[in-house]
């Protein structure tokens, strides 16, 4: 793994989420799959902590022609460190209230690949995060266009985000 993210030749993605079928593993997994066969230098790191399908998505990764790629990883105290130094972060959830993980992966730096959850990508547009179908085609596109492409992403304006915010807050409040 360690290899794979300072190897300027490998194209990383990251997944962090609890083993459920919320964070849709099973369509990331198949994805990855995917891009992997057209392209062998890719390496997928997902940490997930705990929860209900963790033997199911370990077998699926063991299942996986890709699974000399792809690392499982359980909770980090700090995923961050690790966040920041790959080439982009997969949110592959079938639902999501907010996926805050997307906004993060864009706080360190790092490019965000995400399915389109109106809740998640309300702030977002296609020059911030690469947004795509929420279905395995999907995902597998988002990360051919990110391997395939030479440019970075508008870096994410939090400060307009937090104004929004608290637009939408002080609204609630106004007769």
């Amino acid at each position: 793994m360690i290899n794979a993210i300072f190897n300027p030749n490998m194209h990383v993605f990251i997944n962090i989420g609890r083993y459920d079928y919320q964070k849709g593993h099973d369509k990331l997994i198949a994805a990855f799959e995917k891009v992997y066969l057209e392209n062998p230098n890719v390496f997928l790191i997902m940490i997930c902590p705990h929860g209900p399908l963790r033997s199911q998505t370990i077998q699926w990764v063991r299942e996986s022609v890709a699974r000399e790629n792809i690392v499982i990883l359980g909770g980090l105290t700090n995923p961050y460190a690790l966040l920041k130094h790959c080439d982009a972060f997969v949110l592959s959830s079938n639902y999501e209230g907010l996926g805050l993980v997307v906004y993060e992966s864009l706080a360190v730096g790092t490019d965000a690949i995400t399915v389109n959850l109106k809740e998640t990508t309300a702030y977002l547009d296609n020059q911030q995060a690469i947004v795509v179908d929420n279905n395995v085609e999907g995902i597998e596109q988002g990360m051919q266009l990110k391997i395939s492409c030479t440019y970075k992403l508008n870096p994410f304006d939090f400060d307009v985000y937090d104004r929004k915010s608290v637009e939408e807050f002080e609204s609630v409040f106004k007769s």
